[in-house]
């Protein structure tokens, strides 16, 4: 896999995570409004980085 490859592979992962994480904000904002507490917390939300493999050290690996 060339770098501009590489890189294009962590820019979709990028959107993606981007995508969850406006949909996890979205239900949030709907719980807080609808007077429960928030679905996904810190946690959830740092976890994206995992799941699509976009954490700093990953990617530096990742180009390694």
């Amino acid at each position: 896999m060339t770098s501009e490859q590489k890189a294009a592979f962590i820019n979709a992962q990028c959107t993606c995570a981007m995508i969850e994480r406006a949909a996890m904000t979205w239900q949030n904002n709907k719980d807080i409004q609808e007077k429960r507490p928030p679905r996904y917390g810190y946690g959830d939300f740092m976890e994206l980085q995992e799941k699509y493999l976009i954490g700093h050290n990953q990617v530096v690996e990742f180009f390694r």
